[in-house]
């Protein structure tokens, strides 16, 4: 972007100022974008082990009270 704007001859550093303001604002939503999701993954991650850890337990209750073994 400065270089097209400075293709005219023009020493103003506000181009490059608003191009470097725009790639930091960027980066810096990229970043947080990225920790919400790893976040949200861990979650996912620990209801599913909560969820299955229940599950086994309930079918292992569910095969004791069924009867006696063979």
């Amino acid at each position: 972007m400065p270089e097209a704007v400075r293709a005219d001859g023009s020493d103003d550093e506000k181009p490059a100022d608003l191009q470097r303001a725009a790639f930091t604002g960027e980066m810096l939503r990229a970043s947080l974008m990225s920790a919400y999701q790893a976040w949200q993954v861990t979650l996912l991650a620990g209801g599913l082990g909560v969820l299955f850890t229940g599950l086994g337990a309930a079918l292992l209750s569910a095969r004791g009270s069924a009867g006696p073994r063979r």
